[in-house]
C-alpha cells in the first residue's frame, strides 16, 4: 500500500515538473515576425538597353518545361536587362527560378546573368525543356541587375520565363535562433 502511495506521488511529481518545464519554456518564446516576401518588379526597376521588344515584363503565361506544368510570373526575351534598386537593413535572399518552353526547342540557350551592386554573382545557361536557379544572399546589396544573352547570333529569340522572382527578408532575431 504504501509502496503504491509513494509511486503515484512520485509519478504526480514527475509529470507536473514536466508540465512546468514546458510551460515555462512557452512563456520564454520569442514571438515570430512573419517573413516578408517581394516580387522583384515591385522594386523600382530601369530598363538596362532601352529597347522595348526584350524588356522584363510580368507574366502569368502557363508553360510546359520537360513536360512540367508552371505559371510564369515574369518573361523576358535574350538581350533583356534590368537594374533594380534595393534598401533592406535585415538579411535578405534572392530568389529566381526560370525556364524555356518545351515548345521552343530548335532556339538557342540563353544565358541569365546576375549581378549584385554591379559585381557577376552568378550565371546560368538554360536551354528549351529546361530550369535553372539563381539564389543569392542580397543582405547591404543597393542595386540588383539581370542580364540575358544568347549562347548564339541563330535561332535567338525565345523568352525566359521566370516561375520564381521573389525576395525574401528575414528578421534579425529569427536568423539568431
Amino acid at each position: 500500500m504504501k509502496a503504491t502511495r509513494f509511486f503515484r506521488q512520485f509519478t504526480s511529481a514527475v509529470l507536473l515538473s514536466l508540465i512546468a518545464g514546458t510551460l515555462g519554456n512557452v512563456a520564454l518564446a520569442q514571438p515570430e515576425q512573419p517573413v516578408r516576401r517581394a516580387f522583384l518588379l515591385h522594386l523600382p526597376c530601369a530598363d538596362g538597353d532601352g529597347k522595348s521588344y526584350n524588356n522584363f515584363r510580368r507574366s502569368n503565361a502557363e508553360i510546359s518545361v520537360n513536360r512540367e506544368y508552371y505559371e510564369a510570373v515574369m518573361e523576358v526575351k535574350p538581350g533583356g536587362e534590368m537594374s533594380c534598386g534595393l534598401r533592406t537593413d535585415t538579411p535578405a535572399t534572392l530568389e529566381l527560378e526560370f525556364g524555356m518552353r518545351d515548345s521552343d526547342r530548335g532556339s538557342a540557350p540563353v544565358i541569365v546573368t546576375l549581378f549584385l551592386d554591379g559585381f557577376q554573382i552568378d550565371s546560368q545557361t538554360v536551354a528549351p525543356g529546361q530550369t535553372r536557379s539563381i539564389l543569392a544572399d542580397v543582405t547591404n546589396v543597393r542595386s540588383i541587375a539581370i542580364e540575358t544573352a544568347c549562347t548564339k547570333p541563330i535561332n535567338c529569340g525565345s523568352p525566359v520565363y521566370f516561375t520564381k522572382a521573389e525576395l525574401t527578408e528575414i528578421p534579425l532575431f529569427i536568423q539568431q535562433q
